[in-house]
């Protein structure tokens, strides 16, 4: 469940920084978290049920970092679709 949070903390810190005026570093920051995001979806996809499985899971992210649904109806949707 650790990978998770750190997911949805990489996600939300995109967001803000996609977000935010423009500075001195931003595209460097963007490229930083790119990669990160890139890690944790490897390990997402591995362990997801499916490709499908997958998606489910990165749209619930962004949905939880939108205010769109909770942490726990996220943790539901992960605990249901990784293996």
């Amino acid at each position: 469940m650790e990978e998770l949070k750190q997911y949805v903390d990489i996600v939300k810190k995109n967001f803000e920084t996609m977000n935010a005026p423009d500075y001195e570093g931003k595209e460097a920051d963007l490229i930083n978290q790119k990669e990160d995001l890139v890690n944790y979806e490897e390990y997402l996809k591995e362990n997801s049920t499916s490709l499908e499985s997958f998606d489910k899971i990165v749209s619930a992210t962004v949905d939880y970092a939108s205010n769109e649904i909770s942490y726990s109806e996220l943790e539901g949707i992960f605990n249901r679709l990784t293996k």
